[in-house]
């Protein structure tokens, strides 16, 4: 039977072990939880596939990768998607210690290709513009779920949220003020280092808009008990304390816009942040003071909520064209194509 070694020994061996497992909870909360279950996922896919082909997940092979991101585009993948799956085999080799370099020509050129070919335009969801939002609150039920829903609705769109900071409120980051609701968002994409973001949403005159009001009936039925905001409901009406998904955020606009006779595949949780940055832009709103609400820091990236409307703006098309026409008189080219 040996003898314990020497204490100091013990001592620097039990820091070392501490130092490690303060350095590995820190790597975990570089990444938000949203970016790590991602991350998990695709990974896990690409793991299947390589236990399919018997080779080594984590062999750090460029041209097997270039194999893999390539097969991706007969899924129709968006290349964003592609991207992201990338990215996630990326940050897998580096959590193991090994090397990745995703410049690798074998790696490159392959995504430079499916660039070139499918395109990195995205798709945008269609908003829930002001009038919809209208009509929505006026069609939702009066039962449990449709309290919770307009006060997820509305502090939705006015906060101009993601579905995850929808999601992540708890009951203590709302507070109700003589203007309307104050909304701390804890941490969020743009937040990653979770310094915290305040956005405050103004009541409204109609008692059906009015965020204060649906957050206060929707409060009677909650309850006031610590926890998160919006909560599940399950069949019968009973509410449970369990935190409501960011996939149920794009499940109650989807049952929203369906209502009022909307095609509910063209809408999503992000319907609703993209929602308010086009209504105020149709408004007429600044593009700085959308960007404040939105809290975005790309002007390019805002710029996309509003280009609808500075298409038209100052649109040259305008000045040199002849734009008086007699009137009753029929143009070639009248009828819609």
């Amino acid at each position: 039977m040996g003898l314990p070694g020497p204490p100091i020994v013990r001592d620097r061996a039990a820091e070392i072990e501490r130092a490690r497992l303060r350095a590995a909870a820190f790597v975990r909360a570089a990444r938000s939880a949203n970016t790590l279950r991602t991350y998990r996922s695709a990974f896990g896919i690409y793991e299947a596939w390589c236990q399919r082909l018997g080779f080594e997940s984590l062999s750090g092979d460029p041209e097997q990768i270039g194999m893999y991101v390539a097969g991706l585009t007969e899924q129709r993948l968006k290349l964003s998607t592609i991207r992201l799956r990338l990215s996630a085999i990326a940050a897998a080799h580096r959590e193991a210690g090994l090397s990745l370099d995703l410049k690798h020509p074998q790696i490159a050129r392959v995504m430079d290709g499916i660039a070139r070919t499918i395109g990195s335009r995205s798709i945008p969801v269609a908003p829930v513009l002001a009038a919809e939002m209208v009509a929505m609150m006026h069609a939702l039920p009066a039962t449990s779920l449709g309290i919770r829903d307009r006060a997820l609705l509305l502090i939705g769109f006015g906060g101009a949220l993601r579905r995850s900071e929808v999601v992540a409120l708890d009951l203590t980051d709302v507070v109700v003020a003589e203007a309307g609701l104050k909304i701390l968002i804890r941490a969020s994409k743009g937040d990653q280092e979770g310094r915290g973001q305040e956005v405050g949403i103004h009541r409204s005159a109609e008692p059906l808009l009015c965020p204060v009001r649906a957050l206060r009936a929707w409060l009677e039925v909650r309850g006031r008990d610590a926890g998160p905001l919006f909560q599940r409901i399950i069949r019968g009406g009973g509410v449970r304390p369990e935190r409501l998904s960011d996939k149920g955020v794009a499940r109650v606009v989807k049952a929203a816009v369906a209502r009022i006779g909307l095609d509910p595949d063209q809408y999503a949780g992000h319907s609703l942040r993209a929602g308010l940055a086009t209504s105020a832009s149709n408004a007429g709103a600044d593009l700085l003071h959308i960007m404040n609400q939105t809290r975005h820091r790309s002007v390019e990236t805002a710029r996309r909520y509003v280009r609808d409307r500075e298409i038209w703006n100052n649109n040259v098309s305008l000045l040199v064209l002849p734009q008086d026409a007699s009137p009753g008189k029929p143009m070639p080219g009248d009828r819609d194509p």
